[in-house]
């Protein structure tokens, strides 16, 4: 295995298109055999509606009525947005972090570590 002579190299395929047909002719589209679109008509407005699906979930492509707008009968306080979790987290560690170091630097200069070149 070690001493013999390596195969004969085939060409590798390429990995950006299809293997050529059998008849040795490739295809003329890269998308196989498939039959090309049908062009536009002339002046035809791309924003018209047409019978295609709507990707919005929606049959057709109808407007919607709107709904009546609700009264909002909640108090001020109740219309204020509750913050998650992670955000009462980050808020106390900031406030932790800063009144240590301000209680430090208390300490720092009750101890005569600081001087304000006071006369």
């Amino acid at each position: 295995p070690f001493g013999a002579a390596p195969p004969a190299a085939a060409k590798p395929a390429s990995p950006f298109g299809a293997p050529p047909a059998a008849g040795g002719a490739a295809p003329a589209s890269p998308f196989g055999s498939a039959a090309p679109a049908k062009p536009a008509a002339e002046g035809a407005s791309p924003f018209a509606q047409s019978g295609a699906a709507n990707p919005f979930g929606e049959a057709t492509a109808s407007r919607a009525k709107p709904k009546p707008a609700e009264e909002d009968t909640r108090s001020a306080w109740e219309k204020l947005p509750k913050p998650a979790m992670a955000q009462v987290v980050i808020v106390l560690s900031f406030t932790t972090i800063i009144s240590l170091m301000l209680a430090t630097f208390w300490v720092v200069v009750q101890l005569g570590g600081v001087s304000f070149n006071d006369q």
